[in-house]
């Protein structure tokens, strides 16, 4: 340990930790970050970073994000739940404003390339009691961060509209908030029980982040991103020599905002800028790998399967 702390102050970005026990890889991580406040642990496979989250927690840290990988086979042609990517967004754009932070993650995840910070950032809220923000104008702004309209709020990602209150589950949090106005000023926020749908704590403010990784758009807009975006289905659909209506149903549902089940999958067609995970975090973040080998060993067997994923998706047809 005292080894691995020199290292720390010396500025090393990243180091591995082989040979302890779960539950001592997970203390090592807590003194880690006395000299390195934000750190990201990449874990052998999902089920070992789920162990090291309930480790870390049960020691007494705080400030712990999970960021998950798509609960989907690679290129499968359905989108991943809108809790998962919840938790996706929330993480990353959370960890930019914490001092000290430990996100827990595995290779699949990382693998999965993302679009800039920047496309996400104007779409988080703050809502304030006492604030006027505008009804209509808060419930669109909810839209377009891509949350579900629904009867009654159950999942993260969910909103629900009921007269002059707007219920919201969004990213980081244990329960959903209701919020109510009067006329267009926020008069509380209160946060509720799933199960009984009861209030259960009136708090101040609330940070409200977005919950699909392509985010939507207003209607009509066409702007310089979604104008890259359908240029690279269009080539994508075209070296894969597709018919012209699976190519046009691809544009149509990014440009119209449609939910077509993987449709996050045109990213990967036609994003002018991907990103891999480790680039959004905070520069000073140091990387904790559980077990390089075996890390290593799991990254193989998914470019592995990536490529027989993508062969079968060129031959079924289908653009992504």
């Amino acid at each position: 340990m005292k080894q691995l702390l020199e290292q720390l102050e010396i500025g090393r970005k990243s180091i591995t930790i082989q040979g302890v026990s779960k539950t001592g890889l997970a203390w090592t991580v807590l003194q880690c970050q006395k000299k390195s406040p934000r750190i990201v642990v990449i874990c052998n496979n999902e089920n070992s970073a789920q162990t090291m989250i309930r480790d870390l927690k049960s020691m007494g840290s705080h400030h712990v994000f999970s960021y998950p990988a798509w609960d989907t086979i690679p290129l499968e042609h359905v989108s991943p739940s809108l809790s998962v990517s919840t938790e996706r967004l929330y993480t990353l754009l959370s960890v930019q404003q914490q001092a000290s932070s430990i996100v827990v993650t595995a290779p699949d995840a990382l693998l999965q390339k993302v679009l800039p910070l920047e496309c996400y950032q104007p779409l988080c809220l703050q809502v304030k009691s006492n604030t006027a923000i505008g009804y209509e104008q808060l419930l669109e702004d909810l839209l377009l961060a891509g949350y579900r309209s629904v009867p009654l709020v159950e999942l993260p990602g969910d909103c629900a509209i009921r007269g002059n209150v707007i219920d919201v589950f969004s990213g980081g949090m244990d329960h959903p908030v209701r919020i109510e106005f009067l006329d267009d000023t926020v008069e509380s926020l209160r946060l509720f029980s799933v199960q009984t749908q009861r209030s259960l704590q009136r708090i101040q403010d609330i940070d409200l982040y977005p919950v699909r990784e392509i985010p939507p758009h207003r209607s009509g807009e066409n702007s310089p991103w979604i104008r890259e975006l359908t240029r690279g289905i269009k080539a994508r659909g075209l070296a894969l020599e597709l018919p012209p209506r699976e190519i046009a149903k691809a544009t149509h549902a990014v440009r119209s905002n449609l939910d077509l089940p993987g449709k996050e999958l045109s990213i990967l067609a036609g994003a002018p800028t991907l990103v891999s995970p480790l680039e959004i975090f905070p520069e000073d973040t140091l990387i904790v790998i559980e077990d390089s080998h075996q890390v290593q060993q799991h990254i193989e067997e998914i470019y592995a399967y990536m490529q027989e994923r993508e062969q079968e998706v060129q031959e079924s047809g289908y653009l992504f």
